[in-house]
């Protein structure tokens, strides 16, 4: 609340003298006037200036959480039971407009910095306007005494749908509702799967605090029965919050170990020439090897000797007999979703286990029989890791890139299906429905392997077009003058003088 001095209209001469003030803007009594007529400037501020109180829980509207009852994130946490009267009330605010709930739940919350910021970049996948509205006067709303504490609340609000607004706003507005669908599960496939992927990056907690605050989002949203019409939408919301707990960290660790001891085999014996490296960006899978003394042809020859009720005889034939005659003919970068894996059964886990314990015999048959610690150890010696086949179809990974021609439906389907050999341990963080961009190499021997892993995704992975529009500004007239032949520097002097007077 402002002072009666920023108020009051100076009307007489240097001396300071003014005209009685009305009680209702000094905010003083009859006595602080002067006999002459005058008022006492400094009594009539003092008197006049109100002590600041704390935000209390009744200045946070009925429907706020005490802070002695947490923050309601807590793991079992639950809703405290509706009263009739609260009910009744909330059908009639719900069915007229979503942010009177959103206004509600942060009340019923206390979120942090790192959870209000996740939560307003849900609601701005959304359509909802969550920035800061400048210069509404919101300390003077608190203090109104003809206004509910609701309407308060409504009045200092940042969540706002648009009533109007332009036709290409980021936001909702009624200008553009025919942009827009109702539609709950896409709005959290897309923030879960991009938005906080993008932000969290390699953060397993920072993740896990943005799927909980989505999810606790939606349960308010249905015991509170704010949109029963989309309670089956809800729904399947939620359930892609629980399938993100779990494939959201696992696609971080399988990304780290990809692509797996037999792949990485291949890359040493097979990608020797400059053209096999072209889609790797610089990078060369072999130096995230820590251990790089150990035999690519041994693991190579032993998985596909292992895997020879699965691999066609030409492969087998060739890697028993003429490891150099196999070469790289194709090398490509493809998009790929995941339709099967196929675990390597019992028996064939048991092969693996009597080949490494009969080369390790072979090799070493004083170091095993005597168990002596100093034996020198061999390059074959290294265990071999149980391999599984992924298949995978062809896929259209979107990024709202338009500028790029996607290819159809029918043409994925046309490309067939590509198989590939992966690590049984990487293959259990798996699903099917994940999505992955890798570069393929195949072999003359009817053989393919991946050389690189650029980037693995969710099975709820949806790109939505609003994810290009957030750091989008409206266009505003410009007043500068273009630049011309005989004022080429035009613009940029008109930037420093912004700055300039930015500065000022």
């Amino acid at each position: 609340m402002s002072s009666a001095v920023e108020h009051q209209k100076v009307s007489g001469d240097a001396t300071g003298v003014t005209e009685p003030l009305p009680n209702e803007i000094t905010g003083t009594n009859n006595d602080s006037r002067s006999d002459n007529g005058t008022v006492d400037m400094h009594e009539a501020t003092t008197v006049g200036r109100k002590k600041k109180k704390s935000k209390s829980i009744a200045s946070r509207g009925p429907t706020a959480l005490p802070k002695r009852c947490g923050t309601g994130f807590e793991e079992y946490y639950a809703e405290p039971p509706l009263t009739v009267v609260e009910y009744e009330e909330e059908m009639d605010l719900y069915h007229a407009r979503i942010e009177t709930c959103i206004q509600r739940y942060r009340a019923r919350r206390h979120l942090d910095n790192e959870r209000t910021n996740l939560f307003n970049r849900y609601l701005k996948m959304g359509g909802i306007d969550c920035n800061p509205r400048m210069f509404n006067g919101a300390a003077d709303f608190e203090e109104g005494e003809t206004m509910t504490k609701d309407e308060v609340r409504a009045l200092t609000a940042t969540d706002v749908v648009s009533r109007a607004g332009s036709k290409v706003s980021k936001y909702y507005a009624t200008d553009n509702a025919h942009m827009w669908t109702v539609d709950f599960s896409g709005v959290v496939a897309g923030f879960l799967s991009v938005s906080l992927c993008a932000i969290g990056g390699s953060n397993e907690k920072l993740m896990k605090v943005g799927i909980d605050v989505v999810d606790n989002f939606l349960r308010y949203l249905q015991h509170h029965d704010v949109c029963p019409e989309y309670e089956e939408n809800i729904e399947e919301s939620r359930a892609i919050c629980e399938k993100a707990k779990v494939e959201l960290p696992n696609c971080l660790r399988a990304l780290a170990r990809m692509p797996g001891q037999f792949n990485l085999a291949c890359v040493k014996l097979f990608c020797n020439k400059p053209q096999h490296r072209v889609f790797d960006d610089g990078l060369d899978p072999l130096d995230y090897i820590t251990d790089k003394d150990w035999d690519a042809s041994h693991i190579f020859q032993t998985t596909v000797e292992l895997q020879d009720r699965v691999i066609g005889t030409k492969a087998t034939r060739m890697a028993k007999e003429d490891l150099d005659s196999i070469h790289i003919v194709q090398t490509h970068e493809m998009e790929l979703e995941i339709t099967r894996l196929v675990r390597s059964p019992k028996g064939v886990r048991e092969r693996y286990a009597a080949m490494t314990k009969s080369s390790e015999e072979k090799m070493q048959p004083d170091a095993v029989a005597s168990k002596n610690e100093n034996a020198t150890v061999s390059k074959s010696e290294i265990a071999i890791h149980v391999a599984g086949i992924v298949i995978a179809k062809h896929y259209s990974i979107e990024k709202g890139i338009a500028n790029q021609p996607h290819p159809t439906a029918d043409e994925l389907t046309a490309r067939g299906f590509q198989a590939f050999f992966l690590d049984r341990d990487i293959m259990e963080l798996l699903c099917v429905g994940m999505k992955m961009r890798v570069v393929m190499h195949e072999l003359n021997c009817d053989i393919s392997f991946v050389s690189a892993v650029k980037e693995l995704l969710p099975s709820f992975y949806l790109f939505l077009p609003q994810e290009l529009m957030i750091d989008w500004k409206e266009p505003k007239p410009s007043e500068r003058e273009a630049p011309s032949a005989d004022n080429p520097d035009e613009e940029e002097d008109a930037a420093e003088k912004e700055l300039e007077d930015d500065k000022e």
